[in-house]
């Protein structure tokens, strides 16, 4: 029933329907003594009782139906019926905020169906979810019950084969155990706990068998016994667990507490002989990464360069193979290297303590970090050596020069080159100029024993020559240099003087011989 129905039902459109539906009401009732006012005409009315009312209104009615026709005319009884229910309707009880209100409560029941509806389904999937929950659940309990019954069987063996080891019917050998690990194996496959309880059923005759061990001392103890264990075991699972509970703590107690980190070689020695029955994760994360590393750390931080009597690299470096190279000891390496820099601000170059100290390490500390290392703490001091050297054909002294060049299996021979092109070359030639233009002043006074002069000086080039080591005879600046000098001694031999400039601009001139020879091409070809 719509809001419209509804109105229609409970107050007539028009007032003949309102008397006609609820006429004996009105006349029977307390509302035939009201007093009523009606001030819908231009003139108040009162009338006594709204059944007076009501009848006004349908007289009131009929006179505009009869004056309506006479000036429309007539046009058949239905038309007039028709067009006074026109002009009736809505002239009594209009009821808007009624009729809004009505619509407001329909609208509200319908979104309260909705919402029970939307309810009612949610429940039922809630009531569907609950009973795939409980179906699941079920299953968890009836798995949960299986597994206590393997438990508790399992618990069962475990007691019967501690009451049968106490009793001493069961040898501490793992073939005396083979018959407890067959019958586990058997009632227990489908455990999943499997192999932790068989690495139980072997781990107190291991634990017996390892209590005084000393790893360091006798490295292969209880090995034979622990291969026989894996065979018997056959489960790789079960024999992990049985090397971490058992035997792990033993060699954990060494190193820790047991092991000098300055001999490697005896826990080296130790590790070789169990590298083939340990898994590499108890090997490389547990041991190396676990324990080794940290006691070289602590033992690096510990070392002093300068009193120490032991060089380091002898034991670190012979455990780069274990841990695959130098990328995992880096941080180990990094507290070397700072160590070493600190000793090396007094250092000499006079002292082939540090080379023989560094030697060790060109291939460990990668190449960049290495360079970064020698530039900053040994090169400047070579340079400050090449600067002070003094060359005098007299009476030369070669130590400076040698504590450079041995330093070519360390430094990259450019940067040896660099510090020659730089602090030697300019002033070995201009030596070797003077040298030349007092030996041509000599045959231009045709001085005796000028021929001797010549031999000395053609000596003297060739030992250098001789000194320069074969990493620096193909660097262009000392190709250059020895070039040069065979030009000024060719020239000498033919009496021509070498021009004798001073030695800052002999120094410039040889560092920027490329750049006027570009010079000189450039012009001649313009």
């Amino acid at each position: 029933m719509t809001a419209d129905e509804l109105i229609a039902s409970v107050s007539p459109a028009t007032p003949a329907a309102a008397i006609k539906a609820h006429g004996p009401f009105i006349q029977n009732s307390e509302l035939s003594k009201v007093k009523v006012i009606d001030m819908t005409q231009r003139e108040q009315r009162v009338y006594e009782g709204y059944e007076a009312a009501l009848g006004s209104s349908m007289r009131h009615s009929r006179r505009a139906d009869d004056e309506d026709s006479e000036s429309m005319g007539a046009s058949g009884p239905d038309a007039e019926a028709r067009k006074r229910e026109r002009l009736i309707e809505g002239r009594f009880f209009e009821v808007p905020i009624l009729c809004h209100n009505i619509d407001l409560v329909v609208k509200s029941t319908e979104d309260e169906i909705r919402r029970l509806d939307r309810g009612a389904r949610y429940e039922e999937d809630r009531a569907a979810g609950l009973e795939h929950e409980i179906e699941r659940l079920s299953e968890v309990v009836e798995k949960a019950a299986f597994d206590v019954d393997e438990l508790t069987a399992a618990l069962d063996l475990i007691t019967q084969f501690e009451s049968a080891l106490k009793k001493g019917s069961i040898g501490s050998n793992p073939e005396s155990c083979s018959s407890w690990l067959t019958r586990i194996r058997r009632e227990c496959a489908d455990l999943q706990e499997l192999p932790a309880l068989l690495a139980a059923i072997a781990r107190p005759l291991l634990d017996s068998l390892l209590t005084n061990w000393k790893p360091l001392s006798n490295p292969t103890y209880g090995l034979a016994v622990l291969k026989e264990w894996r065979s018997v075991l056959d489960d790789d699972g079960a024999f992990e667990i049985l090397l971490r509970t058992s035997w792990l703590p033993q060699i954990r107690r060494c190193v820790t507490s047991e092991w000098d980190p300055h001999d490697c070689e005896r826990l080296l020695t130790v590790f070789e002989s169990w590298q083939s029955l340990l898994p590499d994760d108890l090997l490389q994360h547990d041991l190396l990464d676990g324990l080794v590393l940290h006691r070289l750390r602590s033992a690096v931080e510990a070392w002093n360069p300068l009193t120490d009597t032991v060089p380091i690299h002898t034991w670190l470096h012979p455990w780069l193979p274990w841990f695959g190279g130098a990328s995992r000891l880096a941080s180990v390496h990094e507290v070397v290297l700072h160590k070493l820099a600190l000793c090396l601000n007094n250092w000499h170059p006079s002292d082939s303590s540090a080379s023989s100290v560094l030697l060790p390490w060109r291939n460990v500390i990668p190449m960049a970090e290495m360079a970064i290392f020698l530039n900053r703490n040994i090169v400047p001091k070579l340079a400050h050596v090449m600067q002070t050297f003094q060359i005098n054909p007299a009476d030369q002294k070669m130590e400076p020069w040698n504590w450079v060049m041995r330093w070519l299996e360390i430094i990259d021979p450019a940067v040896i080159a660099d510090l020659l092109e730089r602090f030697f070359l300019p002033r070995w030639l201009h030596c070797l100029s003077e040298w030349l233009t007092q030996a041509v002043d000599s045959r231009n006074r045709n001085a005796p024993a000028v021929g001797q002069i010549f031999s000395e000086i053609g000596a003297w080039y060739s030992g250098w020559k001789s000194q320069i080591p074969s990493e620096l005879t193909d660097y262009p600046s000392l190709k250059d240099a020895l070039t040069q000098a065979l030009n000024l001694m060719d020239r000498a031999m033919r009496g021509i003087p070498p021009v004798c400039l001073p030695f800052y601009v002999f120094w410039f001139l040889t560092n920027n011989l490329y750049l006027f020879s570009f010079i000189w091409v450039r012009r001649h070809q313009d």
